[in-house]
């Protein structure tokens, strides 16, 4: 696909980060017991992540960057300007046995998990692993075998994704403590996000805000802005003068036949059908793509 290529997004109305705050706060499934709602107990991994999510946000408000740092603290990954056509990723996970692990996995298994995570984070951001910093905080007691079994772990892991573990540091610790950092990159890729929904703007606002999302969307298009529904095409061609752009570079992903893939085909607009939100059958008019779920996106552009 060109790198000038636009997608108009439709929002899942399932929000993970939702759904995890609610369940932090004891707000999620509930039962009746004489009139009164069981919340779900916490455990101690659950409190220290809201506080966790509190401390992520409290930290980024005092950090001020430069030019060259494109996405930084709050994300899966930072995301660094450099020459040419990619960005550079950077990620780093802190695992703490009691913690995050026990012994009892095995150190293959931990040596895996550790780099796992920060390979993880590289992939959420769309891009690519290619070195990797491990460093280890040891018992004085901690037998050589644990350190040969860990590094198999993660010495196989890096070799399936092509990424070279090129250094680290060493020190003592009461616990086994794991710090693993990732350096990664993606293409860039000139995309515009926007939303155009039927509803009224404000309900888009505040499903993006839950998920925390807003910052990554360039525009929405509520049913105030043009007084007609997504199958007149009205909504979809005010989307398009928006982007100033022909339809044949602009997606749209939406879960809707009727209201969303097939004014989008009539205009010209590529088309991607979620059939993860929907129940409808593909009939006549088939979609450009189908996806099974949203991270399937990413093939496609």
């Amino acid at each position: 696909m060109s790198s000038r290529y636009r997608k108009v997004y439709n929002p899942p109305l399932f929000s993970p980060r939702r759904f995890l705050r609610n369940l932090i706060a004891g707000t999620g499934p509930k039962t009746k017991q004489g009139g009164q709602r069981k919340s779900l107990k916490l455990s101690p991994k659950a409190i220290f992540l809201h506080n966790e999510l509190y401390l992520v946000k409290r930290i980024a408000g005092k950090i001020k960057n430069d030019s060259s740092v494109v996405c930084g603290i709050g994300d899966d990954a930072a995301v660094l300007r450099d020459s040419g056509d990619k960005y550079l990723l950077l990620t780093c996970d802190m695992l703490i046995e009691g913690v995050d692990f026990g012994l009892s996995a095995g150190p293959q298994a931990i040596g895996h998990k550790s780099l796992a995570c920060s390979l993880s984070d590289i992939a959420a951001m769309g891009g690519l692993p290619k070195y990797a910093l491990i460093s280890l905080g040891l018992p004085k007691k901690c037998p050589g075998k644990f350190l040969d079994g860990f590094y198999r772990g993660a010495n196989k892991l890096a070799r399936q994704f092509k990424t070279n573990i090129v250094g680290g540091d060493l020190s003592s610790s009461p616990q086994i403590v794991v710090d693993v950092s990732v350096l990664g990159t993606v293409k860039k890729k000139k995309l515009v996000l926007g939303i155009v929904t039927d509803a009224p703007k404000i309900k888009a606002y505040q499903r993006l805000l839950a998920m925390k999302i807003e910052k990554y969307f360039d525009f929405v298009i509520g049913f105030e802005d043009t007084g007609k529904k997504k199958k007149t095409e009205i909504p979809l061609r005010s989307a398009l003068e928006k982007l100033k752009l022909e339809p044949s570079e602009v997606m749209m992903v939406g879960d809707s036949m009727k209201r969303d893939i097939i004014p989008a085909k009539k205009l010209g607009i590529n088309t991607v059908f979620a059939k993860y939100g929907s129940s409808e059958k593909v009939k006549k008019i088939k979609p450009d793509f189908e996806i099974r779920g949203i991270s399937e996106i990413l093939k496609i552009v």
